[in-house]
């Protein structure tokens, strides 16, 4: 019998506002961005660990919108997650990521 790969199940995530401004202001929470950016590091060494070729990082549920990525693009978004970390002062997250992107 052939064994099942593990599946990463994506975060979903429901939008709500009513003016485009709430989404501006939604961009540059920093809270908002920290969920972001701790869940793509969080597939992309899901990722690493089970060699897949794509999938989905996110789904927002009310906009019937799903945010994949394929494998050519993992490193550009750990060079995403290195420079966010950079700004942070969080250098010893910059070097374990950069051990992630060889991984990949």
């Amino acid at each position: 019998m052939k064994e099942k790969k593990p599946k990463h199940i994506p975060l979903d995530i429901t939008l709500q506002f009513t003016k485009e401004e709430q989404l501006e202001n939604l961009k540059n929470d920093k809270d908002f961005k920290k969920l972001i950016f701790d869940e793509v590091e969080k597939t992309l060494v899901f990722l690493s660990e089970n060699k897949s070729k794509k999938t989905n990082f996110f789904i927002i549920s009310n906009l019937g919108i799903s945010i994949s990525v394929v494998k050519k693009n993992y490193k550009k978004l750990v060079d995403s997650l290195i420079v966010y970390h950079t700004e942070k002062e969080n250098y010893a997250k910059c070097s374990e990521l950069t051990k992630l992107k060889e991984k990949l």
